[in-house]
């Protein structure tokens, strides 16, 4: 729960938590663009599995999305 209310705090608009499908994500990510009038997809993977940061990264670009990976949430909302 503080990590919800430290992320919006931050501005984030929606946290997905594991263990997600990748077409969970997308479904989410759609109604969630659809509901704010988005138009682009813009991704921050945080888990600290360098390999599946690169994965979800490379699945999520592939179709689209732009996505930046971080290995540490508390630091990424220090910075």
């Amino acid at each position: 729960l503080e990590d919800h209310i430290r992320a919006s705090e931050e501005g984030i608009d929606l946290m997905i938590k594991k263990p997600v499908s990748l077409n969970t994500i997308e479904s989410l990510l759609s109604k969630h663009m659809a509901d704010k009038g988005i138009e682009a997809y813009r991704v921050l993977v945080i888990d600290d599995d360098g390999d599946i940061c690169t994965y979800i990264e490379s699945t999520l670009t592939e179709i689209g999305i732009a996505v930046k990976t971080r290995p540490d949430a508390s630091r990424l909302l220090q910075d």
